[in-house]
């Protein structure tokens, strides 16, 4: 038998093992005994001769490993600074035999935040960016059996982000180093091919509607209220867009909110679209709107390492209407009066420009330094709207352009309709300053003289005057007699070579002509007797279309009679806002101080009383203050202003003197006013 014990039975080989166990995932191979001894021949009985031992049988145990492959998806959604993102990490077994242990390591880029790890019979954690997984407690079937595991992660910059992971293949606890994986090795060896992902980021922000038109997302300001409305993701590539889009963006109608998430790091158009046509990279506003921040439908923005701010379209429901209201006078050889803004014509700062409707004012604005202004007009206005600038004081309108309305000009205003959507440009409004015509006068003299009285003629603009005389005499015999001349070198004097002014006069936009006045006092004129002179400047704006346009400025010189040698009256101005001395005539600008000063004087043998000196403000200018000045003379007991108009109107003035004004004596008495706008 085996144990080569004589029994005379005949040796036979292979016995078998006494003990029996359970081994799983292992292969066995037994081998069979040696043959026992041979007893007696035909005598069972007879042990006597006995055999040698047989050999002891063999087990051979091989452990069947199971073979594990690891794949990892790409991460969902794609990766997107500050937001989470899985990977799937799937792992098969191909061996025919199952796996009840696996180990997994992920190695993540120094950019993705390690969130968690979670799968059916999975464990994770997290060591400085390696994150290890373990399998236990379940079982891996074999022959394409799978088990995953999810792994999130949050980004935290825009760099590219690489992800290694690998498995031991056997089910083991030690996978091959993550890094070590590449393209070219994976499945092999337990590796998962790696994955690299682009980091973008969000981009978004509103479309509003902007009712206040001033470019900024207010509160309060909603969304467009346009159903099919859209931004796109295009790239842009020197300024441009570049066709196709990558994406495009619903807008919601109510909020007017918008994003794009994932954007890669590069340059892109943002673009304002009423459809989500990739291949149409053209901005299109909807039907009645006007782009008011980012205007044009299209913002140029670079994605990169910081966050992209909040990208907003303003949408304006309704019009514009946008021109210029300038100075119609033609300097810098432009045309005066003719409507049209040429040569160096300049804006005018400040005019209110009015669009109405009836006598309800829709919309009012004031023209820039350069005399531009910009209306806006809500879509709800309807039918004919006039557009009208409000002129400075006594400036006269000229002529002016109904721009792209499709309208008319009528001085002052264009009328047209407006549509909603519509950007209308070039309505143009020419104005001109008004001409002036001073100072009053006011003097005495003997019967059988003379005097003068200087005056200055501004124009405003160019064109034609024509000056006039007239007069009203009291008492009106004997006939008193007056002529205008031209003082060419404005010194005040009737010069040789300067005649009376008998036909028009061109002049130009600024020019200033002076004028004298000589009046003759006939002989036979009664003491206290006056005339009272009108000047009178009649414009002509040439050019300005039709109608004609004409104005008329005055000035008024009294002349009383007074005994011979007897009391005369001066009168000087002075610019008190620009300096200097005063004088016959000054210039002067809008919103000047001007003061006159009147002296009278008795140049007679006798005493005078009940003096009264009277004068009127001057044309275009307002009325600020009178005053008597100065200490009075020896025989004057009191001075006051008897008569002054109200304070910012016009009209005349007279100063009252208690006492007698001795030979030779002089009273002053001065008045302040103010230059028209």
């Amino acid at each position: 038998d085996q144990s080569g014990n004589a029994n005379g039975n005949p040796a036979v080989a292979g016995g078998s093992c006494p003990n029996t166990a359970l081994v799983s995932n292992f292969s066995i191979v037994a081998g069979g005994g040696g043959a026992g001894g041979a007893g007696a021949p035909g005598d069972p009985s007879n042990t006597a001769n006995g055999g040698q031992p047989g050999s002891n049988g063999s087990v051979v145990i091989t452990p069947l490993s199971p073979a594990l492959g690891l794949v990892k998806s790409a991460p969902v959604p794609a990766l997107q600074v500050g937001q989470n993102s899985s990977y799937v990490l799937t792992l098969t077994n191909s061996a025919t035999t199952p796996a009840f242990t696996a180990t997994i390591r992920d190695q993540l880029p120094a950019n993705l935040s390690y969130v968690s790890g979670v799968g059916s019979n999975w464990s994770c954690s997290n060591t400085g960016g390696l994150v290890s997984c373990n399998f236990t407690g379940g079982t891996i079937a074999a022959s394409g059996g799978t088990t995953t595991v999810t792994i999130t992660v949050t980004p935290t910059s825009t760099a590219s982000a690489t992800n290694f992971a690998a498995v031991d293949p056997t089910g083991g606890p030690t996978p091959p180093t993550p890094t070590t994986c590449t393209a070219q090795n994976a499945p092999s060896a337990g590796c998962a091919a790696p994955v690299t992902s682009n980091v973008g980021r969000a981009v978004g922000g509103t479309v509003y509607n902007d009712s206040n038109h001033n470019g900024n997302l207010d509160a309060g300001e909603s969304g467009p209220g346009v159903a099919t409305l859209f931004v796109k993701l295009a790239p842009s590539s020197g300024g441009g867009c570049s066709g196709p889009a990558i994406a495009a963006a619903a807008v919601d109608s109510a909020t007017g909110a918008y994003s794009l998430p994932n954007v890669a790091v590069g340059s892109y158009c943002l673009i304002l679209d009423n459809n989500a046509t990739l291949a149409d990279v053209t901005a299109g506003l909807p039907a009645g709107r006007i782009g008011t921040q980012n205007p044009s439908g299209v913002i140029q923005i670079t994605v990169a390492g910081v966050p992209v701010p909040p990208q907003n379209f303003g949408l304006y429901n309704g019009s514009i209407l946008a021109g210029t209201v300038f100075a119609d006078t033609g300097v810098g050889s432009g045309t005066p009066n003719n409507g049209i803004k040429d040569g160096g014509e300049v804006g005018l700062a400040g005019v209110t420009v009015n669009a109405q409707q009836g006598g309800s004012v829709l919309a009012s604005t004031s023209t820039a330094g350069d005399g531009s202004y910009i209306l806006w007009l809500t879509a709800s206005v309807a039918g004919a709207v006039s557009i009208t600038p409000t002129a400075p004081s006594v400036f006269l309108a000229t002529g002016g352009s109904a721009g792209t309305t499709a309208g008319s000009y009528a001085r002052p205003s264009v009328s047209y309709t407006p549509v909603a959507g519509q950007i209308y440009t070039g309505v143009n409004f020419g104005l001109v300053p008004p001409n002036t015509l001073a100072p009053n006068g006011a003097q005495t003299a003997s019967p059988g003289t003379s005097v003068v009285y200087a005056h200055n003629f501004q124009a405003g603009s160019g064109g034609q005057v024509s000056f006039s005389l007239g007069n009203a005499a009291s008492p009106a015999s004997p006939a008193w007699s007056q002529v205008l001349y031209l003082d060419s070198n404005c010194n005040g004097v009737i010069d040789v070579s300067e005649v009376a002014i008998s036909a028009p006069l061109s002049v130009s936009a600024g020019q200033s002509l002076c004028l004298i006045v000589k009046q003759f006092v006939p002989a036979g004129a009664p003491v206290g007797g006056q005339n009272i002179v009108t000047l009178s400047a009649a414009f002509s704006y040439t050019n300005a279309p039709a109608p004609a346009l004409a104005s008329n400025q005055t000035a008024t010189d009294i002349t009383s009679v007074s005994q011979p040698g007897g009391l005369t009256l001066g009168k000087l101005v002075s610019n008190v806002t620009q300096g200097g001395a005063a004088a016959l005539s000054v210039n002067a600008k809008a919103a000047d101080t001007l003061q006159y000063t009147l002296t009278a004087v008795n140049n007679g043998s006798q005493s005078i009383s009940a003096v009264v000196i009277s004068d009127a403000t001057p044309a275009y200018t307002t009325y600020l203050s009178a005053a008597c000045s100065g200490p009075l003379p020896a025989g004057m007991t009191a001075c006051s202003v008897s008569t002054q108009p109200a304070a910012s109107a016009q009209g005349g003035l007279q100063w009252s003197f208690t006492g007698s004004l001795t030979p030779g004596a002089q009273l002053k008495v001065t008045y302040l006013v103010k230059v028209d706008q």
